[in-house]
C-alpha cells in the first residue's frame, strides 16, 4: 500500500512545484488532483483579507500608505545639502536637539544697527574692578566712595582734597605770579614799610631812607654799624591790641635787597620782630641774616633758630627775598635771583616758630649791618619792603 501510495503521489508533487516555480510568481493554482484552476491575479477572494488602505498590495503604488502600513526606506540623504529633497533649516520651526553657534551680528547691535542696544536698558554691572578706568585704557568711572571730601585724581584713584590754607595760597601767590599781585584784603593786611628811620649808628655807619627803599652803610672803620626801623602797625589783626603783631596768624615779609662790600666779618640783617633792637633775634619774629655774602634763616619762638640756605650772593646783583610763616606748623624761605622763588628751607621745630599774641606794642621791620674788625664798608640797599598778616 505505501509503494503504490507513493507512486501515485510524487508524480503530483513534481508537477506542484513545476507550476508553482515556474509561472507568474504573482499567481496561483487552487484546487486539488481532480480540479484545478489557474488564478492569474491576488485578491479577497484568493489571498486571504486585505485589510488597510486600499491598493496596499500593489508595492509600485504607494498611495495613502503611512508609516503603519509600510516598511520605511532610509532616505536621509535626500533631505541632506545638495540631496533629492534638501530641508532648509530656516524653514522649519521649534528648536533643534543640539544648539547651534550663533552668527556673528555685533554690527547689528551698535550705534545705528538694526538691533542697537541702548547702555542704559543693560543690566547692571558685577560690583568689580574689570571695567574701571585706568591710565592704559579707557573705562568705567570708579565705584564712588560716598565721600564729599574727595576727587576722582588723574591717575584713576580717589583722593581726600588737599586743604589749601592761607599759608599756602601766599607760597603759591608769591612763587608763581610777580610781586604786583593783588592781595585779597578781606583775607589779610598788607603793609608796605615807609621810611626806614635811621635810629643807631655806631663808628662811621650811616643811612637814609625815603618812601620806597633805603639804604644802610657800616662806612670804612672797623667796628661799624648802622640800623634803621619803621613800624607796621598798620598790619595789627582784628581782636589783638593795636600795634601789636599776632604770631597765632599767618604773617609773612618780602623785600629786595642789593649789597656791597661784604668780607669776612660782615654782617647784615632784615627782619619782622617785635623790637626795634639790631642784631639776632632775641624775641619773636623771622627774618635774613647775611654773613660774607652765604644766606642764613632766622627765627624764633622759645629759642633762637638759625639756618643755612645754601645760597650765596653776588655783589651788584638785586635779590627778591620771602618768608612765610606758618603758625604751629612751618616757616619757608624763599630766594628769587631772577628765575622766580625758590624754596630753601622749612623751620618745623615748635619752639622755634612764634606763636601767641606779641608782647610789644610795635612790632618793626629791621634792617642792620655791621662790618666786625675790618675797615672796609659794607652797604645794604633795600626797597619795595612789604609784610602781610591774616585777617
Amino acid at each position: 500500500m505505501k509503494l503504490l501510495r507513493g507512486l501515485l503521489l510524487k508524480p503530483t508533487l513534481n508537477l506542484l512545484h513545476w507550476i508553482l516555480t515556474r509561472k507568474e510568481p504573482n499567481s496561483l493554482i487552487i484546487g486539488g488532483p481532480l480540479g484545478w484552476s489557474w488564478q492569474p491575479t491576488l485578491d479577497a477572494t484568493h489571498h486571504g483579507s486585505l485589510a488597510g488602505p486600499a491598493k496596499a498590495h500593489r508595492h509600485s503604488d504607494l498611495d495613502n500608505i503611512g508609516i503603519d502600513d509600510h516598511h520605511a526606506r532610509d532616505h536621509a540623504a535626500r533631505h541632506q545639502d545638495g540631496g533629492a529633497d534638501q530641508i532648509s533649516l530656516a524653514g522649519l520651526t521649534g528648536e533643534t536637539a543640539t544648539a547651534q553657534p550663533p552668527k556673528p551680528h555685533a554690527s547689528s547691535h551698535e550705534s545705528s544697527g538694526s538691533d542697537a542696544i541702548k547702555l542704559d536698558d543693560l543690566a547692571d554691572p558685577d560690583d568689580n574692578l574689570d571695567l574701571n578706568v585706568s591710565t592704559s585704557a579707557h573705562g568705567l568711572c570708579p565705584k564712588a566712595p560716598d565721600d564729599t571730601a574727595k576727587f576722582l585724581r588723574g591717575d584713576a584713584s580717589w583722593a581726600t582734597v588737599p586743604k589749601i590754607d592761607d599759608a599756602d595760597f601766599l607760597m603759591r601767590l608769591f612763587t608763581n605770579v610777580s610781586s604786583g599781585a593783588v592781595i585779597d584784603p578781606a583775607r589779610f593786611n598788607v603793609s608796605v614799610a615807609g621810611n626806614l628811620y635811621c635810629r643807631t649808628t655806631t663808628g662811621s655807619g650811616w643811612g637814609w631812607g625815603s618812601s620806597d627803599m633805603a639804604q644802610l652803610s657800616t662806612g670804612g672803620t672797623k667796628n661799624s654799624s648802622a640800623a634803621a626801623d619803621t613800624p607796621v602797625v598798620s598790619i595789627a589783626q582784628p581782636g589783638s591790641y593795636w600795634g601789636h603783631l599776632n604770631w597765632s596768624k599767618i604773617v609773612a615779609f618780602e623785600v629786595r635787597i642789593y649789597q656791597l662790600g661784604a668780607s669776612a666779618t660782615s654782617i647784615g640783617r632784615i627782619q619782622l620782630k617785635d623790637t626795634t633792637d639790631k642784631g639776632a633775634l632775641a624775641g619773636k619774629g623771622i627774618g635774613f641774616k647775611i654773613v660774607n655774602n652765604a644766606l642764613y634763616a632766622e627765627s624764633y619762638g622759645t629759642q633762637l633758630g638759625e639756618n643755612s640756605l645754601n645760597t650765596t650772593l653776588t655783589e651788584g646783583v638785586i635779590y627778591r627775598l620771602l618768608v612765610i610763616h606758618n603758625p604751629g606748623n612751618w616757616i619757608k624761605w624763599f630766594v628769587d635771583s631772577g628765575a622766580g622763588f625758590s624754596l630753601k628751607y622749612t623751620e618745623t621745630t615748635p619752639n622755634k616758630i612764634p606763636s601767641g599774641e606779641a608782647a610789644y606794642a610795635q612790632p618793626s621791620t629791621v634792617v642792620s649791618v655791621e662790618n666786625g674788625e675790618t675797615d672796609q664798608e659794607y652797604s645794604i640797599w633795600i626797597s619795595q619792603f612789604k609784610v602781610f598778616s591774616e585777617n
